[in-house]
């Protein structure tokens, strides 16, 4: 009997930011890191309802 390998590919990741009202900048920095990661292997980043002043960091 033969082996089955099954693989998925992660095209997007959508981290819920609704209930993140600041973050410092060391997570600023490691949530940078990790989106630059993400976005190195083809996989796009939503940052989904992140507040106005936060996202001018991104």
């Amino acid at each position: 009997m033969g082996a089955v390998l099954m693989t998925t590919q992660l095209n997007y990741a959508v981290p819920v930011m609704r209930y993140v009202p600041l973050i410092d900048a060391t997570g600023c920095q490691s949530l940078k890191g990790i989106i630059k990661s993400y976005r190195a292997k083809g996989i796009q980043v939503i940052l989904s309802g992140i507040n106005e002043e936060t996202k001018k960091d991104f």
